[in-house]
């Protein structure tokens, strides 16, 4: 546990806004302003893109802890009534994939440097809580695994099957590869393949 910000820290604040802004985009695009406050009354979203403006100092690991679990529970709630509301599952996907072809253009000239922005990106827990490795690397695909699937928690809270987290995050990452003629696949919830 740490008793003062470091790169570290930053680095996950910045994954868990880029995954809220995700929920964000889903709920401008579904609902109105009255449900989007109700949802907000429900899961406060964090709204500084200051770290050092939010966090409680006096205990980092157990406020990105909550953060996490905020931004994981929101989303998964999201997902829920969008799809009780009858929003289709692609629907949900084609926000997310928009929203990937956002991102701004990085430097990503092989596969490992598209896993390492994956990492940058995506939100898995904090790093105490998911083991994620490459199992295989060759020269057109790059294999990966997620040890520790935190997502299929929240998304069960829901009575949701975690596989529509991970279709949707399918989607957001193929919209950050288009511009780099690369594909992200899932081969399972924990398996993972980029592919030129």
């Amino acid at each position: 546990m740490s008793a003062f910000l470091a790169p570290i820290h930053f680095w996950m604040y910045d994954k868990i806004l880029i995954a809220q802004e995700l929920t964000f985009k889903l709920e401008e695009k579904f609902l109105n302003k009255e449900e989007r406050e109700e949802v907000e009354s429900l899961f406060p979203g964090l709204y500084s893109k200051d770290l050092e403006e939010v966090i409680d100092q006096s205990n980092i690991h157990g406020w990105l802890h909550t953060a996490v679990s905020n931004v994981e529970i929101r989303f998964a709630y999201i997902v829920k009534t969008l799809l009780d509301r009858g929003i289709s599952l692609e629907e949900i996907k084609k926000v997310a994939f928009e929203y990937g072809k956002s991102f701004p253009e990085q430097e990503v000239s092989s596969l490992k440097d598209a896993y390492e922005l994956l990492m940058d990106i995506l939100l898995d827990g904090l790093p105490c809580d998911v083991s994620i490795s490459v199992t295989r690397e060759e020269e057109n695909e790059l294999e990966f695994i997620l040890y520790n699937d935190i997502h299929k928690q929240y998304f069960n809270e829901f009575n949701l099957e975690v596989s529509l987290y991970h279709e949707i995050r399918e989607a957001f990452v193929n919209g950050i590869f288009e511009r780099y003629s690369l594909k992200y696949k899932n081969i399972s919830d924990s398996n993972k393949l980029i592919t030129r």
